[in-house]
This record gives C-alpha cells, sequence and structure tokens, in this order.
C-alpha cells in the first residue's frame, strides 16, 4: 500500500488584483498527504501512485501538501493535460510551473491562501543564540519532535549559511564543506521576504520555528516584528 494519499477538491479564488478580467478562477486542488505515522515516503511508492479520479482537464490544478521534490515532479508530469499546473507554496501562494492558458503564465504567483483571512496569526516562535550554538540542530529537533503530532508545524530557514535539515545529517568535515560552497549573502531583499514569509506562514500554520542565525544585525529587524516569541 502507498504512503501517500491524494485528494481532489475544487477550489476558487474570488478576487485577483492583476488579472479582473477573469472574474475569478476557479481551479482543482490535489492535496497531498503521507499517510505514515513517521510521515515518510519512498521512491518505490511512486510505482503504486495514481492520480484521483474526475480531475477536469479544462481547469488548471494546484498541488499542495508537504511532500519530497521529486514526488512533486512526478505529479507535475503527471497533471500535464490539464489548463495549468501550479505548485502551492505557503510563503508565496500558487506559484504556476505549467501553462496552456493564455490567462495564466508560467512563473505568476496566484493569490490563493490556504487559511482564514482575518483570522488570529499563529506564533512565530524565532530560535536565537550565539554562533555555532546549535540553534540549528535544536529548531530541526523542534520540528521533527512536533511533526507527527501537529502536521500543520512548519521551520523557517532565514539565514544565508548554507545550513539546513540536510547538512546536519552529513559528518562534521562533509558539512563544513558543503556549507561554505552554498553559503549565500545578505541583498537589500533577504530579509524582508523572509518576514513577508513568515507572516504569511503565521495566517495558515499552527506553529511556524524560525532559524535567523547567531549574529546581532540591524537588518534583522523584519525578522524580529514578524515572529510572535523567541526561544
Amino acid at each position: 500500500m502507498s504512503a501517500v494519499a491524494l485528494q481532489l477538491r475544487s477550489g476558487y479564488l474570488a478576487h485577483w488584483p492583476q488579472k479582473p478580467h477573469l472574474g475569478g478562477l476557479p481551479f482543482q486542488v490535489i492535496e497531498i498527504e503521507l499517510t505514515r505515522p513517521d510521515r515518510l515516503v519512498f521512491p518505490e511508492d511512486l510505482a503504486q501512485l495514481r492520480l484521483p479520479g474526475g480531475i477536469d482537464p479544462r481547469l488548471g490544478v494546484v498541488l499542495s501538501g508537504r511532500a519530497p521534490i521529486w514526488l512533486y515532479g512526478w505529479l507535475v508530469h503527471e497533471c500535464h493535460f490539464t489548463r495549468w499546473v501550479a505548485c502551492y507554496d505557503p510563503r508565496l501562494g500558487a506559484v504556476v510551473v505549467s501553462s496552456h492558458s493564455p490567462d495564466v503564465q508560467v512563473g505568476e504567483i496566484i493569490p490563493w491562501v490556504q487559511g482564514r483571512p482575518g483570522s488570529e496569526l499563529a506564533a512565530a516562535v524565532m530560535v536565537v543564540g550565539p554562533p555555532d550554538s546549535g540553534k540549528s540542530r535544536l529548531a530541526r529537533a523542534l520540528f521533527e519532535s512536533l511533526l507527527p503530532q501537529a502536521p500543520n508545524v512548519y521551520l523557517q530557514r532565514a539565514h544565508w549559511d548554507g545550513e539546513g535539515n540536510w547538512t546536519l545529517d552529513l559528518p562534521p568535515e562533509e558539512a563544513k564543506i558543503l556549507k561554505h560552497r552554498y553559503r549565500g549573502r545578505l541583498t537589500p531583499d533577504f530579509f524582508s521576504f523572509h518576514a513577508q514569509a513568515i507572516l504569511a506562514l503565521r495566517q495558515q500554520k499552527s506553529l511556524v520555528i524560525v532559524d535567523v542565525g547567531g549574529k546581532v544585525d540591524p537588518h534583522k529587524q523584519p525578522i524580529l516584528e514578524a515572529c510572535s516569541h523567541y526561544l
């Protein structure tokens, strides 16, 4: 039995400021649910996976849910017969990745929010401390501990040091090399982008954990303002 369940439902965007001529946008949503208690999925599960019945090729489809990149790649390919395909990012909206419609272009963001606009924002906990004090490891440990009982929790990495869950699983010397290779740098948009992402996540998630790096920096002020708590 596959460790993935796919469910089909309808969606409707009542207001799209950039394209008022559409008069709303009906679409379909394929919800991805990882059904194992530990929320794991394996490549061999793809051989058993099938799209849900009833997909209307005349409408676009939004793919939504926590899943690995290769599972999303399979879904985008399988949904190519629909009018357009978008991948839902709770920090942005539905990002169009394939389109056969003149009304919806690849790279556009459909401003669809899976939440209750106007409802109380969820907590966003910023994990802080000196450099190399274990903040990233603690953030991941909190996330992985909470996830089986609270699948609506989200871990937001808001730093450019190249460190993430994937490096934390590597031997220290290998992780150090890869962190240096993928390390970024500060740009004027970096922290404001992540601050807006955190606020968007707080509209939809039950808890947001934020890893922001260990150095005190006035550029991080937008992150402080977007969070509700710190640890």
